[in-house]
């Protein structure tokens, strides 16, 4: 998504940026934060906002805490990825590599060379490897006293529990809806049902926009109304679902919705759904799911609910995409599912 995030979002902001501006300002500064939450952009932005800070020299103090000046040599410096006492790591292909946290204890060795500390940034540090996250174990039991580390991940708890248990956890909550609306806008896109599903992230809502989300939605409804020639729907949701494990989860959250709706759809009378919009994840397609929902059988869609969960256990084990894609799809029409004619007639 050509989506600027620098340009909506202001970690200074954040609750884990005003916690380090009170121990900057206290003189408490821990050797090592975490900083987690749903987006990896904004906590790799906000672990580097907590580098400008802490090596900037010339600290202004605002209403909402202390801020970088991001005028002195230091925060131009970092701005630029070019300050020699701030070392900022990325995964070297899929992980971090051990020989990327010998360069950190490396970088660590020396003193500072401008200003008063050392640091290095770990983005995606919920990447390492086991022999590299035991080697960075030794950086974090004995840090010098001008070092500083920064971890930026999206799962505490994929990193070694020996490492969260020597840094500061600073979480970063889901993105405010409105920043990603607004991230969704400046791309030409200003739609409920993505917001929904973006989960307060805003790389995930440029995924479900590249994915075409709303196409595959809308295609998957279409399947659920389609009475006869429906097995082609059926081959093509099913292969675009089983490509990789985000495709299968997408697909999962898509059924999801649907089933909301048409829960909420089935429990309303016509007479009283003023207001009902609101509740909707797919207003826009509110007549489709009214249709589905007048024969809706509130068991099957309890046991139809235990299957979707089903899925959700075989992904993380890695069964068979297509066949659990093909389950999914097919229990619609076996079951007879909604105003649809069952399966094989």
């Amino acid at each position: 998504m050509d989506c600027d995030i620098e340009k909506i979002f202001d970690p200074y902001d954040t609750r884990p940026l005003k916690i380090v501006s009170r121990a900057l300002e206290k003189g408490r500064i821990a050797h090592a934060y975490l900083i987690t939450g749903p987006d990896a952009a904004a906590t790799s932005l906000t672990a580097s906002a907590v580098a400008r800070l802490l090596l900037c020299s010339n600290v202004s103090k605002t209403r909402n805490g202390l801020r970088p000046c991001n005028q002195c040599i230091a925060c131009k410096k970092v701005l630029s990825s070019v300050h020699p006492d701030l070392l900022q790591v990325e995964p070297s292909g899929a992980t971090i590599k051990i020989d990327q946290i010998k360069d950190i204890q490396r970088h660590m060795a020396f003193p500072p060379l401008e200003g008063n500390r050392r640091m290095a940034v770990i983005n995606q540090a919920e990447s390492m490897g086991l022999h590299a996250a035991n080697a960075l174990l030794k950086t974090l039991e004995e840090p010098p006293g001008y070092g500083h580390l920064i971890l930026a991940a999206l799962n505490p708890k994929a990193i070694l529990q020996t490492i969260v248990s020597r840094c500061q956890h600073l979480h970063l909550g889901p993105m405010p809806e409105k920043a990603i609306s607004s991230s969704l806008v400046k791309i030409g896109i200003d739609h409920p049902y993505l917001l929904h599903l973006s989960e307060g992230s805003i790389a995930r809502a440029g995924y479900l926009v590249a994915s075409d989300t709303l196409k595959l939605r809308d295609l998957f409804i279409a399947y659920l109304q389609e009475k006869e020639c429906w097995e082609a729907m059926l081959m093509k949701l099913a292969q675009r679902a089983s490509q990789d494990q985000e495709s299968f989860k997408l697909l999962i959250h898509i059924i999801a919705s649907v089933i909301h709706d048409v829960i909420i759809l089935s429990a309303i009378r016509p007479d009283n759904s003023d207001g009902i919009d609101d509740y909707l994840y797919c207003p826009d397609k509110k007549e489709d799911m009214a249709n589905l929902a007048l024969n809706f059988d509130m068991e099957l869609l309890e046991e139809y609910a235990d299957h979707v969960m089903e899925m959700e256990v075989h992904l993380s084990r890695n069964a068979n995409k297509l066949l659990m894609a093909l389950s999914l799809l097919l229990f619609w029409k076996n079951k007879k599912f909604g105003t649809l004619f069952p399966y094989g007639k």
